[in-house]
């Protein structure tokens, strides 16, 4: 059986060796961080049906949500098919949110939460 060459989202990034979800969220402190303002706008784009918004989250956040999962779940398979189905959650409930109950970033780990241990 030949091996894939193409690698996983989260396999792609040197900074995926962190061993808490603390790395992961400080890990580059060099780079500005994302402030809830835009993340809120992102998730508003979202609720118009803007992909690239979805791909913009997504790519700001797909390793942590994939941390938080596979750590529930403990088997990278799921924790990979978990994730996906979180962010299509997060397109079809963008409009739903509101940042009144919390964070973007709280919102979408809710949904990943979720899911993991709703197995």
């Amino acid at each position: 059986m030949a091996v894939a060459a193409e690698q996983r989202p989260h396999e792609d990034r040197s900074d995926c060796e962190a061993k808490t979800l603390g790395d992961l969220l400080y890990a580059n402190m060099a780079k500005a961080p994302v402030s809830e303002k835009e993340w809120v706008r992102l998730v508003r784009s979202i609720a118009r049906g803007d992909q690239l918004a979805l791909h913009e989250l997504y790519m700001q956040t797909h390793q942590i949500v994939f941390t938080l999962i596979v750590r529930i779940t403990r088997n990278k398979e799921t924790a990979e098919e978990l994730m996906l189905d979180v962010f299509h959650d997060v397109w079809r409930r963008a409009a739903t949110y509101d940042p009144a109950n919390g964070t973007v970033l709280g919102w979408i780990m809710n949904q990943a939460r979720s899911r993991a241990i709703g197995l």
